[in-house]
This record gives structure tokens, sequence and C-alpha cells, in this order.
């Protein structure tokens, strides 16, 4: 590696590293709190209740077991070994994200560089470690930056078995690609760009024959045994009625209902895609990087990991819908098409210095100026501005004012953050579901507190809120924002 490419490297992942750094030690209350404090929730388990990792355990199931038929649980199981060295803080979960997506960034820069030329490459390395929902969601106590290196891992290691036919490289992609879709069964759709890489011109497979196709498949069948077992066998273990099952999502699968509702069209490609993760203008020079005629024939292997995400945002529409996180494995092949123009457009304005003064060049370059202060705001938005301050508030107060091993009823829209930070176990309710005949039921589970962040619905429900406030003691740190009863 030059000279000039390491110190590229070393100052770009550095400023990544430290921009990623200014949300670290705040509470899992921001964007996505309920996504973050699920996964903490199951790490903090394998560290108090022993390393079980067959065993992804949540504390909303009362007394009874908390097994969750969830993801395979490798990246809280990690952040739970951490826990042993420096005790439970969630600033270690956002480290280890943070970490698994550097070093994505190194793979994903080799990649580019092999496709495209060193300068497409840097290009679509800045956008990759600086667009403004990269830098929260790399940071954020989920399992997406470990996907996102199992991803490009699999690619980047793939394609050099392609290529090179050793076995050591198909042993490491064949493990990366059972991580990747342990932890993301969706990442199936990498089938497409692998199959591209193993089928174009340059890896000297040009026929179809069960023979020369069998290391393929050899390599699928591999790549499929654990999460078979895991998903069609294993969860069979566990709670299937838990919030947080993989497969009883609510309405997240594709159906003719999301394809044919134009809202659907909008709000994923339009508000997720256009306005927040690419800023707008990032749209426009995907589309221009896109359109223009490929340099390299190889290049084609980032326009098949395109249209397999396509594919795969149809077919988890009723997800890609409400969750703008579902988006997150576009920007492999979206930032390198972005680069691809840039660096194309910076080069012609180089060699053709009137170039800087047509309305179309400065229209570009416009753009991409105002691209900073936007992505600026994107990201202070999901750091601070929806931060759910009162989850927390709600959950240390019950801590720190009520007995230790006290089981709480919680009501809100299936979101763990108050009993997770309460670090008690309970139920949750949702308001609709509030009625004296539910607290008397879990009252006789042994529930001792009563907590809701949904004061409108609360007070809204006049026979509820008055069967509260007349039999049980409001705690006195209750405030505007949440209220805690003691159910005794």
């Amino acid at each position: 590696m030059k000279v000039k490419t390491k110190t590229f490297l070393l100052i770009i992942l550095a400023m990544g590293l430290a921009v990623r750094l200014i949300n670290l030690n705040t509470p899992l209350v921001d964007a996505h709190s309920w996504r973050q404090t699920f996964t903490a929730m199951i790490a903090n388990n394998f560290y108090l209740h022993g390393y079980k990792i067959m065993y992804p355990e949540v504390d909303y199931n009362g007394n009874d077991s908390g097994y969750v038929a969830s993801e395979f649980p490798v990246y809280p199981f990690i952040v739970a070994l951490l826990y042993k060295i420096w005790g439970m803080h969630d600033a270690l979960g956002k480290a280890i994200s943070i970490a698994f997506y550097l070093l994505s960034s190194i793979l994903v820069f080799f990649l580019f560089r092999k496709y495209s030329s060193e300068s497409t490459a840097r290009w679509s390395l800045i956008f990759y470690l600086f667009l403004p929902l990269n830098i929260f969601y790399s940071q954020a106590f989920m399992p997406e930056s470990m996907m996102m290196f199992c991803s490009i891992g699999t690619v980047y290691f793939f394609d050099k078995w392609a290529q090179k036919r050793n076995i050591i490289y198909f042993l490491f992609a064949a493990v990366f690609f059972t991580l990747d879709i342990l932890i993301k069964p969706f990442t199936l759709y990498l089938l497409l760009p692998l199959g591209y890489l193993f089928f174009k011109d340059n890896s000297g497979i040009k026929k179809t024959k069960l023979l020369q196709i069998y290391p393929f498949l050899l390599f699928i069948a591999l790549s499929l045994i654990f999460p078979v077992y895991w998903f069609a066998f294993w969860h069979k273990n566990l709670n299937p009625e838990l919030f947080g099952h993989i497969w009883n999502a609510r309405d997240r699968w594709g159906n003719i209902k999301w394809w044919l509702n134009p809202h659907w069209y909008s709000r994923v490609f339009l508000q997720h895609i256009t306005e927040n993760w690419l800023v707008f203008s990032g749209a426009v020079f995907f589309i221009m990087g896109y359109i223009r005629k490929p340099v390299l024939e190889s290049e084609k292997v980032f326009r098949w990991w395109f249209i397999a995400i396509i594919i795969y945002f149809f077919l988890i529409a009723g997800g890609n819908f409400p969750h703008e996180y579902y988006q997150f494995p576009m920007v492999v092949p979206v930032c390198f098409f972005i680069g691809k123009y840039l660096d194309f457009f910076f080069r012609d304005l180089t060699a053709q210095p009137g170039l800087y003064k047509k309305p179309s060049s400065i229209l570009i370059l416009f753009l991409l100026f105002c691209m900073i202060p936007i992505s600026a705001g994107k990201l202070m938005h999901r750091m601070r501005g929806c931060m759910q301050k009162e989850y927390f508030e709600s959950g240390r107060i019950i801590d720190s004012t009520t007995e230790k091993q006290g089981l709480i009823v919680v009501s809100d829209y299936d979101l763990p953050e108050v009993i997770y930070y309460s670090k008690r176990k309970g139920w949750h309710i949702t308001p609709d579901q509030q009625s004296p005949e539910l607290i008397e039921k879990y009252r006789k589970k042994g529930a001792e507190y009563f907590s809701t962040t949904r004061i409108n619905e609360f007070n809204n429900d006049r026979v509820f809120s008055d069967y509260m406030s007349t039999n049980f003691r409001l705690l006195p740190a209750s405030s505007t924002k949440f209220k805690i009863f003691e159910l005794k």
C-alpha cells in the first residue's frame, strides 16, 4: 500500500472515529431507542445470568423466562464479554458498533478501489463514513454495524476466492456470510452480487454445468447450515410471543397492500432514502453516477448489489416503511456511485478550468456544499432532538427509589426503555389495554409498581386514571411526563 493511501486512510478513519464519539456517553433514548435498549437488555442478561448465547433474554416477561426468538445474538454477546472487563456501560455497546464500522470502512475502500480507481474509492469512502445516518446508526447500540462488516467481508473474501480459488478465502467468506445471515436473515440478497462475482468472465467460469457450479452451491450450503438450525429449529425453544420475535413483527413482510400503496414509495424512497440518508444532494450524485457508463466491466458488481437491495426493500416492505435503519445496507453500492460521479466531475474541472463557470458545475458545487449543514442538522436531530428523556428518568427513579426485586408494569407502545433503565423485570401493556382488571391480574403475579410515559392516554382514560389515583400511591418523583404508582 502506498504511503499516500495509508495516510489518507489514517486521517479519514480518525475523523470518522472522532465524529462518532460525540454521543458515546448519552443514554439510549435517542432515535430508535426501543431497538437499542432491546439489544442492550440482551447483553445485560448475558452478563448477569451467564453467557448462554443460545438463550437471548429480555426482562419484560415478569418472573417467567424471557428467552426471545430474536436474531442470533452474537453482537450483544460480544458486548457482554466486554462488560466482564469494564462493567455494564452502554458506551461499550456503542464502541463495538463503531469498531465494526471502521473495520468495514477499510474493507469497502479496497473493494471500491479494486473495481474503480484510487480517487473514486476515496470519494466513496468519504460518503460511506460521513453521511449523517451512517454516522448515527454506526454508533448505535444495534447490530447494524456488525451486519455491514459481515456483508462487506463476505463480498471481499468471496471475490478473492472466486479469482484465486484459495480455500482460506472460501472459508472466510462462508464464515462472514453465516454470521451475516444470523444477524439479519435478509442479507441473503447478497447471493445476487456473489453470483455475479462467481460467473463473470474474468473468474474463469463461463458454463453452468453442475460440476462447474458446485463450489458456489457448496458455499451456499455451508453458509446456511447454522442459520437454518437457529431460525427453523432452535427458535422453538424460545418464546414466540415476546416483543422482538424476528418472524412475528407486525406486517414486516412485503405484500400487495404495501406494493400498491403510493405512500410506501414516497416514505421509503423519498423521505427515508432521498431526504434522510442521502440529504437530497447525495441522491442526485448517486443517479448521475449510476447512469454513467461503467469504466470497468467488473464495476457491475455494485449494480447487482444495488438491484439486490431494491428487491429486499420490496420483500421486507413492511419493515422498510416505518424504520429508516432498514435501508442501511444500501450505502455500500450507493456510496460507490456517488464517489464515481464526483471523481469524474472534479477530474473534468481540473482538466478544463473553464467548467467552473458553467451553471451546471456551479449547481453541483452548491449541492455538495449544502450537504454539510443539512447533514449536521439530520445528525443532531437524531442524537439530541429525538431524546425521550422521560423514559430514562422514569427508569432511573424506579431503580433508585423502589425495592430491587419489585416487578413493574409499564404502559407504553412495546418500548423496553423504562424497564431497561429501571433494572427490573416486569410486563408491557399498551395504553389501549389499560384496565383495573389487567392491573389486578399482574398484582396477583407479583407486580409492585406501575409506570407510564403516555400521560395523555392515561389522563384521557378517566375510569383507569381514577382507579389508579384512588387505590394506589403516586410516587413523589412522578412528573408531568411520567407517573409511577406503588401497587401495594
